[in-house]
């Protein structure tokens, strides 16, 4: 626990930026009880007494760029709901990748506006560090790769 008064900052600044889809999904499982001899105590603390059988999952796809790329919650129930879930997810990751071909992949435009932006700018958007002469990090223009569109300027690491 940090000391009172204490700040603590991000330091995966990369982990800041949206990315494209996010697939939310959850199982039900049926817990099935499990008959087993009390474990030694010089061996373990834990005893099982049941297993997790999945029954069942939802999933559902969610864009960050718009509504339109979303997807309703599936629903599946069945014995083989591990394997269909697996396989459902290579499906989707297809699917998505398709909708990224089409439509997520804009050039880069940079307007006049967007040009003075980073021009002037003085700090990192994303980290919000100040740029100083000399330094080893550079500054660059940031853009989404996904939409084409200008994002800030951003302190280039160097690696």
């Amino acid at each position: 626990m940090p000391a009172e008064g204490s700040k603590i900052y991000l330091k995966n600044h990369h982990k800041m930026q949206p990315v494209p889809f996010v697939i939310y999904a959850d199982f039900e499982a049926i817990t099935e009880k499990i008959d087993t001899c009390q474990p030694p105590n010089a061996c373990s603390f834990t005893q099982t007494y049941q297993s997790h059988r999945a029954c069942g999952f939802g999933h559902k796809v969610v864009c960050h760029y718009g509504q339109s790329y979303s997807k309703p919650v599936e629903i599946y129930r069945g014995e083989d709901a591990v394997k269909r879930f697996i396989q459902e997810m290579f499906e989707e990751v297809k699917s998505l990748q398709s909708v990224m071909r089409e439509h997520f992949n804009k050039p880069f435009k940079m307007t006049a506006e967007n040009e003075i932006d980073s021009q002037n700018s003085s700090s990192c958007y994303i980290c919000g560090r100040k740029y100083k002469v000399g330094d080893e990090n550079k500054p660059v223009t940031d853009y989404c790769h996904i939409r084409g569109k200008y994002r800030g300027s951003a302190m280039m690491i160097a690696t």
